[in-house]
């Protein structure tokens, strides 16, 4: 019992009281929270705090001015999160009162080509491709130098 009091900061003996069993004692000191690690949260805010306070309330920032970053959930950012949230949701719809199919298969589809694998997707290179080959092709003139 001792050992538990002391791993979440406790002083010696903190829960022994009269009449307490001792898995009451070990639920009671599982459900705490450990003391020294409020310490070192609460010391970190008041860091942060104070700092604020010395500059007059200028916003400071924690992360890099140029973080280019994207918000991704497992394998998809979150607007491909909404799409195939939205889509599955027309889907199950339409599957269930007009006996539809290909909503859920086009669901699929999309979410299997917008998965993000070092900031990249299948559906990207097909836009890129795309775009390379049908809307930005390139063009080359022949001839000879100037003689």
């Amino acid at each position: 019992m001792l050992e538990c009091e002391r791993l979440q900061g406790f002083p010696d003996y903190w829960t022994d009281i009269p009449r307490a069993s001792d898995s009451a004692r070990y639920k009671a000191l599982g459900n705490s929270v450990a003391i020294p690690c409020v310490e070192h949260v609460l010391r970190g805010i008041a860091y942060f705090y104070g700092n604020f306070m010395k500059t007059g309330g200028i916003r400071m920032y924690i992360y890099p001015d140029n973080l280019k970053s994207k918000a991704i959930l497992w394998l998809w950012q979150l607007r491909d999160i909404g799409v195939i949230g939205v889509g599955l949701l027309l889907s199950v719809f339409a599957l269930a009162q007009l006996k539809l199919l290909p909503p859920i298969v086009i669901t699929a589809l999309y979410a299997f080509l917008t998965i993000r694998f070092d900031d990249t997707s299948i559906l990207d290179f097909i836009k890129y491709a795309c775009a390379f080959f049908i809307t930005k092709q390139q063009t080359y003139e022949w001839g000879y130098g100037k003689q």
